[in-house]
């Protein structure tokens, strides 16, 4: 009688290092694999998904067992069809018998399963990495466009002001005159320029010949 559904279990957790619960996860061919895989160091492991769902997922990897047995001479039939439905009772046939091969094949070297794997079982499948990659994207291209429609807005207003403002004359700049009659220097500050056009005008209806300040030429 062969093991134990438990005790296969441990003895792949251990062999493989990984975090196996029950005897029917064997069925996406995987695990089965990388057993082979321990014995003759030649599967291509990166051929062989972990971390995927669905029949068809196993069957590729049952492929990848099958080249392997091909190529190693294995006189054993994989009922990949049983397999694949990841049923107990022949997935638990299955792995007796690899265990028992197992035992008459394995050359009692170190093996390094996650470096053989490249700890692919770790990573997300690559349908879910695609979706949050397309996630990803759309959100950062709505928040570019939202961003983007706010400039817009925010720059006509401020385009709208400017034009308002400059009807409107300088006391809308808030450029108004103190008591003395000049600019705020603050305002002044602000405005660049803005005082000293103001102060001008002021000079020219005071004096619009200008008269004021120049110097009397000597007469003949």
């Amino acid at each position: 009688m062969g093991e134990s559904r438990q005790e296969l279990v441990q003895w792949l957790n251990n062999l493989l290092q990984l975090n196996i619960t029950k005897v029917e996860q064997c069925g996406t061919g995987a695990a089965l694999c990388q057993v082979y895989d321990s014995i003759y160091m030649d599967v291509p492991m990166h051929k062989v998904k972990f971390n995927v769902n669905g029949e068809y997922a196993y069957v590729q990897n049952f492929k990848v067992l099958q080249s392997t047995f091909a190529k190693h001479q294995i006189d054993k039939p994989i009922p990949i069809e049983q397999l694949v439905k990841c049923k107990m009772q022949d997935n638990l046939e299955f792995l007796q018998w690899t265990k028992k091969f197992w035992d008459l094949n394995f050359p009692d070297h170190e093996y390094d399963a996650v470096a053989r794997r490249k700890g692919r079982v770790e990573e997300e499948p690559r349908d879910a990495r695609q979706r949050a990659q397309v996630a990803d994207a759309i959100a950062r291209d709505a928040g570019q466009r939202a961003a983007e429609q706010e400039l817009r807005d925010d720059g006509g207003g401020r385009v709208r002001d400017a034009a308002a403002a400059r009807r409107r004359g300088p006391a809308a700049l808030g450029a108004e005159p103190d008591e003395d009659g000049q600019l705020d220097d603050e305002v002044g500050r602000a405005q660049p320029g803005l005082a000293a056009r103001l102060e001008d005008g002021r000079q020219q209806r005071r004096d619009p010949l200008g008269v004021t300040g120049r110097r009397a030429s000597p007469t003949p």
